[in-house]
């Protein structure tokens, strides 16, 4: 009998399109040195996300627009740090730690994101 290898193929998900909801939902990647290690060693990309979205819409947003399988949600609100007196409070924002699914390359999502904002920035 010959040995068969398995290609190491990501199944081809059949997910909506992305609207203009999920664009407003997603605001930005966070890139600190604990993002980077989460991402690394456990498949994680962290978001910037709208304060009122909830884990339900953060799923479903970066399912559609990154095309790629999410396996939990995690939220947290930051309250904003005190500064000084002439700048003012840091903003208070809502940060989502998104797992994806182990299938899938986070690389491949962090090059796409980096190609559209140099996109944006040369036009």
């Amino acid at each position: 009998m010959a040995e068969e290898k398995k290609e190491n193929v990501i199944p081809e998900l059949d997910y909506r399109q992305p609207t203009d909801h999920d664009y407003e939902v997603l605001r930005h990647m966070l890139v600190t040195e604990k993002t980077q290690r989460l991402a690394a060693e456990h498949n994680v990309i962290t978001l910037r996300v709208d304060n009122k979205a909830n884990k339900t819409e953060i799923k479903a947003a970066v399912q559609a627009v990154f095309r790629v399988k999410v396996d939990k949600v995690n939220t947290l609100n930051v309250h904003p740090k005190k500064r000084s007196y002439r700048r003012g409070p840091t903003q208070a924002y809502k940060k989502a730690y998104v797992y994806i699914n182990k299938e899938y390359d986070i690389g491949a999502i962090n090059d796409a994101i980096a190609s559209d904002e140099r996109k944006g920035k040369q036009d």
